[in-house]
């Protein structure tokens, strides 16, 4: 024998019988199968947890937005009724009124005398328009006179 070969220690014991397990072979061959239908299982549990995770965060994310945008809403509306409050609005109450400035009435002041004396209203005869989503309106004032 060369230098190249190896040489086997023997250490005195010898195997006497192989015993052949048919149960413990069965369990061998189809652990493969069983370990890889629970590498699935294990998959799908984790993808189902990853979606509903996800869900829930989308869902939060909208709510949060909703929030600001109320938020950002009610502070518009806040601004312009303490515009309104402070006399710095053009006097349009936003009603859609096609009228101008000009062809509104005076303010009724009551009965009787004025203080100044001024003579009493000249009879008013004009038109009216209002449009609403569907409806179109229009209505006549004339004076009884």
């Amino acid at each position: 024998m060369g230098p190249r070969t190896k040489r086997r220690k023997k250490d005195g014991s010898t195997v006497e019988e192989v015993v052949f397990d048919t149960s413990a072979r069965a369990d061998y061959l189809t652990g493969f199968h069983k370990r890889k239908q629970q590498r699935i299982k294990r998959a799908q549990e984790e993808a189902v947890r990853r979606s509903k995770a996800e869900k829930l965060t989308e869902r939060k994310r909208l709510r949060e937005l909703r929030r600001e945008e109320l938020k950002s809403h009610v502070e518009a509306v806040n601004a312009m009724l303490h515009q309104r409050d402070d006399g710095s609005d053009d006097g349009d109450d936003g009603g859609g009124s096609e009228t101008s400035n000009n062809d509104r009435e005076p303010e009724w002041t009551g009965f009787g005398e004025s203080e100044d004396d001024e003579p009493p209203p000249q009879p008013l005869d004009r038109e009216d328009e209002y449009v609403d989503e569907d409806r179109h309106t229009t209505v006549t004032v004339e004076s009884i006179d």
